[in-house]
């Protein structure tokens, strides 16, 4: 479906969070390696998701090592909360967390927008107007240096011809202006 340009090979790994729990992650170091990008997924996707996959491929093109990991519990996942978590760890961690970015999330849902520090990108199609919405109340909450980006004619799953390549180059400028070893 989509163009996974960089032939990197992936480490799938299991990580102990406590007791019987594991989170699964694959991850993909390329070369000279910047920094590493962490994606948390919201409701219906996951580390295998195709658009997850093809962004973190355009990031590791631009020297970003990823890690897709299923953060969300079953539970979790049918809140739709990947961008809120994203933006709360955030604020939770200034000292670890250096930038996010949100493509086509729920970042209203997170709840503690006026501290996070880290520079925020939002992405939202510009035929998703209800996110975009959303996205807009949360931005005006949201601290530290912040962009609105919308990607015109994108529905929300950023389906159309050029949208998630879109996407991705948003994002691959955003942490690598952000982002450093």
């Amino acid at each position: 479906m989509y163009d996974l340009t960089v032939a990197l090979e992936t480490t799938n790994v299991r990580i102990p969070i406590g007791g019987a729990l594991w989170l699964d992650a694959d991850i993909n170091v390329p070369p000279d390696a910047k920094g590493v990008v962490i994606f948390a997924h919201g409701s219906g996707s996951s580390r295998h998701s195709p658009r997850n996959r093809y962004v973190a491929s355009e990031l590791n093109n631009v020297q970003m090592a990823t890690v897709l990991v299923d953060l969300l519990t079953m539970l979790e996942e049918t809140l739709d909360v990947g961008a809120a978590a994203a933006l709360d760890a955030a604020a939770a961690r200034p000292d670890a967390v250096h930038a996010v970015v949100s493509r086509g999330g729920r970042a209203d849902l997170a709840s503690r927008l006026g501290e996070v520090k880290a520079p925020s990108l939002l992405i939202v199609g510009g035929n998703d107007p209800e996110v975009w919405r959303l996205n807009r109340e949360a931005f005006r909450l949201l601290g530290g240096t912040k962009e609105l980006a919308v990607i015109p004619g994108a529905t929300h799953l950023f389906e159309e011809p050029g949208a998630l390549e879109a996407v991705a180059s948003c994002a691959g400028v955003w942490f690598t202006r952000y982002v450093t070893r």
